[in-house]
């Protein structure tokens, strides 16, 4: 993987030129960069770099870890960067960068200088996922070692883009963020990094004692509050911030015995969103259409059955509604702000009112009645109709 990297970067170097020619081998390759608050100075910029002397071991010194993880502080950020280069001699190369982890001291603060630097840099690009790390800080999450990837980043970008295995982490770029910072009533949500249940941030060495799951949700470009893992998917259902849902898991009690689980996976989730004004009043109706299959269950109960099948439907329907209804009063009762997507979904439809309204939307969104409406099915029941041990 390494390598091919570096092998990709030369021949594009070499056969169609770089904007300004300049020399690979003056320049180190960024995979994953860090932002933190600076002790000296204003801000702390981590970089995990390719290491090509490790590379060129071929296999003799497996010892040797084939990246490179340097911080070092400045005023801006641009700053900052610069400062590596007391320390490394080149150059970094931020083309191939897969991962920039924000703590949260800086991410409440604001996006604003690291937006502005990624959105003017020419080396950089739009596609970079985001992390907001939560009880630790940046520069520990690019420090932590990957028993699967020889370098950290990879595996953290791999785990962003599997998101929509569970649904339950947002996968935001720059390009997500950038679309959304500085409309009126648009705000973003982003993944997180933190400690796994019982971790002591300080004892963490490996990515394996961290979870990547939840949001953190920003008001403009500042972060104002963090969503759970099911609030975080019931958002996936309701804006398909990782477009639509093509696999998740729900997983029920069965209904004869509460002790006992179902696992039922989903296969493919998609929401109508319709905004109707009435009178003076605008109404919000989610509508969401869902298939799913018996993937598991630990009764010994004939589950496929029209009568059991229609069940489990029915419950599935009430665990996503009640889901929605939660995520709906967190944005509305509780963070009192429109990081589902809804105008974005008013702005599409109308754009003459979402105009009309569009300063005093946040008073208006508080207020919404909102009416929704599930419909699940489960179409199969995976390659065995009858559990293992029947009763």
């Amino acid at each position: 993987m390494i390598k091919r990297i570096i092998l990709l970067v030369i021949i594009l170097l070499s056969i169609t030129g770089c904007w300004d020619n300049k020399d690979i081998t003056k320049q180190t390759l960024v995979v994953g960069m860090g932002i933190d608050k600076g002790q000296d100075k204003e801000y702390k910029v981590t970089l995990q770099l390719v290491k090509p002397s490790a590379l060129q071991q071929n296999g003799k010194d497996k010892s040797e870890k084939p990246y490179l993880v340097i911080s070092a502080e400045g005023d801006t950020i641009f700053e900052a960067i610069r400062e590596h280069l007391k320390k490394t001699g080149r150059k970094a190369y931020f083309s191939h960068n897969r991962v920039i982890v924000i703590c949260e001291d800086i991410a409440k603060k604001e996006l604003s200088p690291l937006l502005d630097f990624i959105d003017r840099d020419p080396e950089t690009r739009l596609s970079h996922q985001v992390l907001i790390s939560k009880d630790m800080c940046a520069e520990d999450v690019l420090k932590l070692e990957s028993d699967l990837e020889p370098l950290p980043a990879i595996e953290i970008s791999q785990i962003m883009d599997n998101s929509e295995t569970t649904s339950k982490l947002i996968s935001a770029t720059i390009f997500d963020i950038l679309s959304r910072t500085g409309n009126k009533g648009f705000n973003s949500v982003i993944g997180v990094i933190q400690p796994n249940n019982n971790k002591v941030p300080s004892t963490i060495k490996e990515l394996i004692d961290t979870k990547i799951q939840g949001g953190a949700v920003f008001k403009e470009d500042k972060l104002i509050a963090w969503l759970g893992p099911i609030e975080t998917r019931a958002l996936q259902f309701i804006s398909g911030f990782n477009g639509d849902i093509n696999s998740g898991l729900l997983i029920e009690p069965y209904p004869g015995d509460p002790k006992k689980r179902v696992s039922i996976e989903l296969i493919s989730l998609s929401t109508d969103l319709e905004t109707k004004l009435i009178g003076e009043d605008l109404k919000l109706f989610i509508n969401t259409k869902s298939k799913g299959v018996l993937a598991e269950q630990e009764s010994g109960e004939n589950l496929n059955t029209e009568e059991n099948l229609l069940l489990l439907e029915q419950i599935s329907e009430e665990k996503i509604k009640s889901e929605l209804e939660n995520i709906i009063n967190i944005a509305q009762k509780e963070i009192k702000t429109d990081f589902l997507g809804i105008s974005e979904q008013i702005l599409r439809q109308e754009p003459k009112y979402w105009k009309k309204i569009e300063s005093e939307w946040d008073e208006i969104f508080t207020k919404m009645d909102v009416t929704i409406n599930v419909d699940f099915e489960i179409n199969k029941t995976g390659l065995t109709s009858s559990p293992i041990i029947s009763k």
